[in-house]
């Protein structure tokens, strides 16, 4: 009777502790400030070219006082691609050979977290202070990878994709998930950048079903910075 009471305890003790965790996590999405807000960070513009900043038109800055902003950019004259863009959590002396990309079918998403839209797609990210990334682990369910660009300074990739998953360091859950629909297959692009030892992220995607991407949309964009990359790495 007595080790009966005691895993009966030990059991209230786990469940507690969950249900305190999730609570805390609650309180935190509530006091995120997550609205869109008209300002932008003239640091997310600066990571493009001069010549490409003028048909960068900033739509959403999402705003939080536990982690970076945000910043969503429509591209082009027909502005037929969403951009974006934003500065990671990472250790001092990040490296890009520090991020792995592995397929993976069946990715599940936060239970607490907030939504981000960008055009056809859409974007979770935890809500919460953001563990620094000692290592970034990019889980895809899609299919045509590419690697399209490889430096010690940018590394970027192309595929079609259902969901793409980032996680940082091996153990730790999802921080950030992108999705369309669970009928249509998308194209998107996405880059590392490293400047100044900070680590930025720019996720390009379509406005509509019928839009198309070249796989070397974002090297088109970003190697004017970059001399002495080639596409494909």
């Amino acid at each position: 009777m007595k080790n009966k009471k005691l895993i009966i305890w030990a059991i209230a003790v786990v469940v507690g502790f969950f249900i305190i965790k999730t609570l805390i996590q609650v309180g935190q999405s509530f006091n995120e400030d997550d609205a869109p807000s008209e300002t932008q960070k003239d640091e997310y513009i600066g990571l493009f070219p001069e010549n490409v900043q003028p048909q960068l038109y900033n739509v959403w800055n999402y705003n939080s006082k536990m982690r970076n902003q945000f910043s969503i950019f429509e591209y082009g004259p027909d502005k037929k691609y969403n951009l974006l863009t934003y500065k990671m959590s990472t250790v001092d002396h990040f490296t890009l050979d520090s991020i792995y990309l592995s397929q993976k079918t069946g990715i599940g998403g936060n239970a607490i977290s907030a939504v981000i839209e960008q055009g056809i797609t859409h974007f979770d990210y935890k809500v919460g202070r953001p563990e620094k990334a000692r290592s970034i682990f990019i889980f895809y369910d899609g299919d045509s990878l590419q690697k399209t660009i490889e430096s010690d300074s940018v590394i970027a990739y192309y595929l079609r994709f259902h969901k793409l998953a980032i996680c940082y360091n091996q153990s730790s859950s999802i921080d950030i998930l992108g999705e369309g629909d669970s009928y249509s297959i998308l194209p998107v692009s996405f880059m590392f950048l490293k400047r100044n030892n900070a680590i930025y992220l720019i996720i390009a995607t379509v406005n509509d079903y019928n839009d198309s991407m070249p796989a070397d949309f974002l090297y088109n964009l970003i190697a004017v910075l970059q001399p002495g990359i080639a596409f494909g790495g």
